[in-house]
């Protein structure tokens, strides 16, 4: 009843302030920027049960790239309850003031709530409430761990990182002339367990003989999973390569995406409380809402779901939308509205008031053989 957002996807503190920087050359003039790499870190998480609960237990929230260095640190806090289930929910955004502004609406925070949404926690027998504050902090990217490099392109394909910062793990003359690939193979990911919450990588070093074989392949870094491991180094140990010079250096990496983790449990409707008949009826819409899954949220397997009470135009539009409840994280309504107003009711009489709707976002099973 009232459930429309069933979502199928496959998986495969303060405001910033920022300087640009630049370097100057012996001819007077400025070479571009470094490259940096942006990472929200998280602090020890208090509780109301006193026990202090280590930082490491919530996974890195995604990096991502900048050219321009922060003034100052970002700060950004967080509230949460954590259950019996071990999992935070009722996630929310703590407001912030800094130099008399205070920061309500947490820009490039994006991969913070699902990263504390996947962590898990030790089971609590009484609910309680916890805080952890995320500090954003700025490293060269040629300076960067292979995991932070990695975790990088994991969020962002398109992220450039040259191959003298890939070369640092994967020294040799590999990158001075393009290798033509002749036949790439793939692991058999069916074969790797996922990670609920994160994902799996692998990151190879390898060679290439005269004749296009691989050989000499070497696993530089991983994020521990032995399976995907093997995987990896089979499949690019049976890859071949055009015909050319010996290289040496060459390097690929794989990951899988991450394990689901569901949607906390859903009470029924009725307890959020009564609404017109209408609301209901299973050919209401004139236009149908335009699903779209929260990017940051599907490459975490996230799931979750937001409890709307809004009314209806005589003309089928949507709005005055209220927030009744959003699990595991109030970050999901802001996508949910979005949802919800991309729809439209057949046009009927003097319009509705009071009708409540959960959207769910909801990732796909798979299959029995994957």
């Amino acid at each position: 009843m009232g459930v429309f957002g069933a979502i199928l996807l496959s998986l495969a503190g303060s405001q910033p302030f920022f300087v640009a920087t630049a370097v100057a050359t012996a001819r007077g003039r400025s070479s571009p920027p470094p490259a940096l790499i942006l990472e929200w870190q998280p602090g020890a998480i208090a509780c109301d049960d006193r026990i202090l609960r280590p930082a490491s237990l919530i996974p890195a929230p995604y990096p991502r790239r900048s050219v321009r260095m922060p003034v100052r640190p970002s700060e950004a806090t967080y509230r949460f309850t954590l259950g019996a289930e071990g999992r935070a929910k009722s996630i929310d955004f703590v407001k912030t003031e800094l130099d008399g502004f205070i920061d309500t609406k947490p820009p490039y925070r994006q991969e913070i709530v699902p990263a504390l949404a996947a962590a898990r926690f030790e089971p609590v027998d009484e609910p309680v409430q916890c805080l952890v504050q995320f500090t954003e902090n700025a490293i060269r990217m040629s300076e960067a761990s292979l995991e932070q490099l990695i975790r990088l392109r994991i969020a962002a394909r398109k992220a450039r990182v040259s191959n003298e910062v890939w070369s640092r793990f994967a020294p040799g003359n590999c990158t001075t002339k393009r290798l033509k690939t002749l036949r790439r193979d793939y692991p058999d990911f069916r074969k790797v367990d996922p990670i609920p919450g994160s994902n799996h990588w692998t990151f190879v070093s390898y060679d290439v003989d005269a004749q296009g074989a691989s050989e000499n392949i070497t696993v530089v870094g991983s994020s521990g999973g032995d399976q995907l491991n093997t995987e990896v180094t089979e499949a690019v140990e049976s890859s071949l390569h055009v015909d050319a010079e010996p290289r040496t250096g060459c390097w690929f990496y794989y990951y899988k995406g991450a394990g689901v983790i569901e949607e906390p449990e859903r009470p029924d409707l009725e307890t959020y409380g009564d609404q017109p008949e209408a609301c209901e009826a299973d050919d209401k819409w004139a236009e149908a809402p335009r699903l779209d899954y929260p990017r940051t949220y599907q490459r975490r397997g996230i799931e979750g779901w937001v409890v709307l009470q809004y009314d209806v135009a005589p003309w089928g539009e949507i709005g005055n939308v209220e927030v009744l409840d959003a699990q595991p994280a109030r970050d999901l309504v802001q996508f949910a509205e979005r949802v919800l107003t991309s729809g439209r009711y057949k046009v009927a009489g003097s319009g509705l008031s009071g009708c409540i709707e959960r959207v769910v976002f909801k990732l796909p099973e798979k299959p029995a053989d994957e």
